[in-house]
């Protein structure tokens, strides 16, 4: 009667084991121990729920921070691979820069080897011709002395010309006319003089311009040379910056990879605990609750097994004593 009360079907094969000939003590013994396990099944199931939510927390959470490193490593792949483009064609650029720059200096070095030649030739000439002109003055001013002719030659003023008025007759060139080639000796001399003056200015003015065209390829060159000095270093420091960079690549592709299949280990982890958790989280209250009533009549019985009160109804809520509890027992 007291298990048909309680509705508990455990309670109900105990009462069959004690209508058997059991024991009491043996049947409560019994119910504590059903008890018990149904109170260690519900921390099972607590502990259970407890720690899917909390690995699925976990997890959640795991494969959140994965995915967003992998994003972010492919972030940086992709701005490193475009500032390495960058830095590929700023060395191209200056590359060009220092090939163009040593064509220039190769081209000014030839022009100032072909001018620094043909000056050399024209000085050679210039200072051979001064030094012929004045062998020849001084043979002449040798011989004219030797024989006792004057080497003076005085020149007249130019006529003063009267706008509108007739040119006067063209000035003789000699004051006295011509005795023993006086006139003629002293005006080849002269005229020889005044060559050699020429050339001696020529040299002059030619030496000066070559000086000044050497200081002028100098101070290109060195310029030149300058430029592609700082320009091969900054060749230089683009293209370390370029394999830091190929380095970082390398390190977040390895890094990726690896977070991928860290992904992929915790993703699996969460589809293989699909099945156990989803079970528990969605039956958990209902389970709990089946449970609760379960032990609540065991616990009913238990008081009545050891002469507690059981309320049937209204008319049956009163305090059973131990015989009272047997004599209800044999009834059933």
């Amino acid at each position: 009667m007291v298990a048909l009360a309680t509705g508990d079907a455990r309670l109900i094969l105990l009462s069959s084991r004690v209508s058997s000939g059991g024991h009491f003590d043996a049947v409560i013994k019994a119910v504590d121990k059903m008890i018990a396990t149904l109170q260690a099944e519900e921390g099972e199931d607590l502990a259970n729920k407890e720690s899917c939510e909390k690995d699925r927390a976990e997890d959640t959470r795991q494969s959140l921070l994965l995915s967003r490193e992998i994003d972010e490593l492919t972030d940086a792949i992709s701005k490193s691979k475009a500032e390495i483009e960058g830095i590929v064609a700023q060395i191209k650029e200056k590359e060009e820069s220092i090939k163009a720059m040593r064509e220039q200096l190769k081209e000014a070095k030839q022009v100032r080897d072909d001018e620094q030649v043909e000056w050399q030739a024209s000085d050679k000439d210039d200072k051979a011709a001064v030094n012929l002109i004045q062998q020849a003055t001084e043979v002449l001013s040798a011989f004219y002395t030797e024989n006792g002719m004057a080497l003076m030659q005085n020149r007249r003023e130019p006529p003063e010309v009267v706008a509108g008025a007739a040119p006067p007759p063209p000035p003789s060139t000699w004051e006295a006319p011509y005795t023993g080639k006086k006139g003629e000796n002293d005006g080849v001399v002269g005229i020889l003089e005044m060559i050699r003056d020429d050339i001696r200015n020529d040299i002059t003015k030619a030496k000066e311009a070559e000086d000044q065209a050497q200081k002028e390829y100098d101070t290109f060159k060195a310029d030149s040379e300058s430029q592609i000095e700082t320009l091969t270093e900054e060749v230089v420091k683009l293209t370390a910056t370029k394999g830091e960079k190929e380095a970082d690549i390398t390190t977040a592709k390895q890094t990726r990879t690896t977070n991928k299949g860290e992904l992929g280990v915790v993703m699996k982890k969460i589809k293989d605990s699909e099945v156990g958790c989803d079970f528990i989280t969605v039956n958990f209250v209902a389970r709990s609750r089946n449970r609760q009533a379960e032990v609540d009549g065991l616990t009913k019985a238990k008081a009545i097994l050891e002469g507690g009160t059981f309320s049937e109804g209204p008319d049956t809520n009163r305090e059973l004593k131990p015989g009272d509890a047997l004599l209800q027992h044999r009834r059933n």
